[in-house]
């Protein structure tokens, strides 16, 4: 029988589209963490944070990176498919920025699959034919459906198999071939890369960096969920960050324009390792309006006026692609739904303050349409606000509209760590 243990394991996962400011959410909670956990899905996903260690957006390691906080152990979960290359750019990046990579203790689950060239030129291709049948999905066209397809169909490269570089570099060879040669025969088109040779080198300069930076790889690629059992057992806590959002979920989003990954508080125990009956809290991350980038239904879409001030206030553009996200108001409808797949102990509202360039403010909750008569207009702006009381009544009502029966948790007032309310468990 497992001991009683006094720590905690929070997941944080997205409740809309995704690009709901879950990096700010994880860099404030990682403060308190142990570990931070990365359980879903790939590079095709930013996470942007603004710290007293400066301001950055990251896309492949977990967000406790950037914490400051001593110690950490970083962990990059089985859900989650990863591209090397990137990987190792990123670690490049965050060097440049000031981080210490001396300083990080990671760990990449040598059970979470590799995005492999022929991945990426997979998911280009496939857009390209889904462009001339007017039903592209919109995707980030990083590889990350097609690594997550060739993992199911259990012909995918695990980030374990790395550590028998041989017989990796065999198997890697024949593979490159046998997809040339299924693209010819499907697309009518010719693999376009660098040939297996070139690619084989990069992938092994990419993990020399690596060893280099972590030092023997048995450790850096290993089972990550017992570390995470131990943890649990001496009471440490853990910090669990999911990619894109519940709308976006392979199951239960608005499919086919969805991601390829489970997005919600499942996917968090899947892909960590981690039984759900460990997960302490659940915090649901929604804005105080809606974004979207890629195709796929968007009920909430503002007019074309709004949109362009939502999207230059909130500086909606993707974190990986750059690519301008669709703007609208909050739909009440999708939260409810999100809400009941999920289940969260606590919802974190952000990007409130972006709502300050606004007279009326729109809101989704009935089916027939939006509510353009919510009046805004704020006697005093939201951005930098740090105490639930400072909070315009307005403001407040918005925030208890939006969260409807269940907990605030958490308010966003602006992009950096500290502008951050906790919301009171009485609040009015």
């Amino acid at each position: 029988m497992r001991k009683k243990r006094s720590g905690w394991v929070t997941a944080v996962f997205g409740g809309q589209f995704g690009d709901e400011g879950k990096g700010k959410i994880v860099d404030y909670l990682s403060q308190k963490a142990d570990i931070v956990v990365r359980y879903n899905g790939g590079d095709n996903a930013g996470h942007s944070v603004s710290n007293q260690f400066g301001d950055f957006k990251i896309s492949t390691m977990p967000t406790g990176t950037v914490s400051g906080v001593t110690g950490q152990v970083q962990v990059i979960g089985n859900g989650t498919v990863l591209n090397i290359i990137s990987l190792t750019k990123e670690l490049q990046y965050l060097e440049d920025k000031g981080i210490d990579l001396s300083n990080i203790r990671l760990y990449i689950d040598k059970a979470s699959h590799l995005i492999m060239p022929w991945h990426i030129a997979h998911d280009k291709l496939e857009e390209e034919r889904r462009k001339k049948h007017s039903n592209i999905v919109g995707t980030t066209q990083r590889g990350i459906g097609p690594a997550y397809a060739d993992k199911y169909q259990r012909v995918g490269f695990r980030t374990g198999d790395l550590l028998n570089y041989e017989d990796f570099a065999w198997d890697f060879t024949k593979t490159y071939y046998y997809k040339a040669k299924l693209f010819r025969g499907l697309y009518e088109t010719e693999y376009a890369a660098k040939g297996p040779n070139v690619e084989l080198q990069e992938l092994k300069a990419a993990l020399d960096y690596l060893a280099s930076k972590f030092g023997n790889l048995d450790n850096l690629i290993c089972d990550t969920p017992p570390i995470l059992w131990r943890a649990i057992d001496k009471g440490q806590n853990i910090l669990l960050e999911g990619a894109q959002g519940a709308l976006l979920d392979i199951d239960r989003g608005t499919y086919p324009y969805v991601t390829s990954s489970a997005t919600g508080i499942a996917g968090a125990s899947q892909g960590s390792g981690i039984p759900a009956a460990d997960i302490t809290e659940r915090i649901m991350v929604v804005k105080a309006y809606m974004s979207r980038v890629g195709n796929g239904p968007f009920p909430t879409r503002a007019s074309l006026y709004d949109e362009e001030k939502l999207r230059e206030a909130g500086q909606e553009y993707g974190t990986v692609t750059g690519r301008p996200r669709n703007c609208g108001w909050f739909d009440a409808i999708s939260f409810k739904y999100a809400a009941q797949l999920n289940k969260p102990t606590g919802i974190a509202v952000t990007r409130l303050d972006i709502l300050d360039e606004f007279i009326i403010i729109g809101i989704r909750e009935r089916e027939e349409g939006i509510d353009h008569a919510y009046g805004w207009g704020l006697e005093k702006r939201v951005r930098g606000l740090r105490n639930w009381n400072l909070l315009p009544d307005r403001a407040k009502d918005l925030c208890n509209r939006i969260v409807g029966n269940y907990r605030l948790k958490y308010v966003s007032t602006g992009p950096s760590r500290d502008e951050t309310i906790v919301a009171p468990k009485n609040r009015k």
